[in-house]
C-alpha cells in the first residue's frame, strides 16, 4: 500500500500515537503531516513507533501524492477571483506538493498566493495584493467552510499558507 500525507489539525488527540511531522517549525498551531494508507475509503495511520524515519517516509508519501492530478477550477464570487481543487481524497494536502501548487500560480497568474485547506478533500487559493475587501471575503470563505460541519469532512485549519514557486513560505490564520 502506498503512503500518503494526512493534515490533521494541529491539537489532534491522536498526534502522539501515530508518525507525523509539523508543516513548518516556525508557526505554532499549524496543522501536522500524519502518514496513512488509504484503505477503502478509510485511513490507517503509521503508529509512531513503525516510522524511524519521518524525513524518508514524508518523501515517499509526497511522491505519491505527486501521482495524484487534481484539475484547478476558477470561482469567482463578488468579484473574488478564486481557485479550488476540492472533493478528491487528497485534495487538501495537495497543499504540500509544489508542481499542484505551482500549477495554481499558473491560473492565478499569480507569484505569490494564499492556499486553505479548512477541512478534508477542500483546497482554496487567492493570489497575493487582492483588495481588503477581497481578501476579507477569502478569509470570510474559509472561516465558513472550516465552521460548517455540513460539508460532511473532518475540519483541518484555518490557516492560510502563503506561498511562493509552490512552496510554503509564511502562515497566517484567519480571523
Amino acid at each position: 500500500m502506498d503512503v500518503y500525507p494526512l493534515l490533521k489539525p494541529h491539537d489532534w488527540p491522536h498526534r502522539e500515537l501515530v508518525a507525523h511531522r509539523p508543516i513548518t517549525d516556525q508557526v505554532p498551531g499549524v496543522p501536522i503531516v500524519a502518514f496513512g494508507y488509504n484503505a477503502d475509503r478509510t485511513y490507517r495511520f503509521v503508529p509512531r513507533d513503525e516510522c524511524p524515519d519521518a524525513g524518508a517516509m514524508y518523501a515517499e508519501a509526497l511522491a505519491n501524492l505527486a501521482k495524484l492530478d487534481y484539475p484547478w477550477e476558477l470561482g469567482d464570487v463578488q468579484g473574488l477571483r478564486f481557485a479550488t481543487s476540492s472533493g478528491n481524497d487528497f485534495s487538501a494536502e495537495k497543499v504540500l506538493d509544489p508542481v499542484a501548487m505551482r500549477a495554481c500560480h499558473d491560473l492565478l497568474e499569480a507569484d505569490r498566493i494564499f492556499v486553505t485547506a479548512p477541512r478534508r478533500t477542500c483546497l482554496m487559493a487567492t493570489r497575493d495584493g487582492l483588495p481588503d475587501e477581497e481578501m476579507d471575503l477569502f478569509v470570510r470563505l474559509t472561516l465558513r467552510t472550516y465552521n460548517d460541519a455540513s460539508y460532511g469532512h473532518a475540519p483541518i485549519s484555518p490557516a492560510l499558507f502563503i506561498l511562493e514557486d509552490g512552496v510554503t513560505r509564511g502562515v497566517a490564520f484567519a480571523e
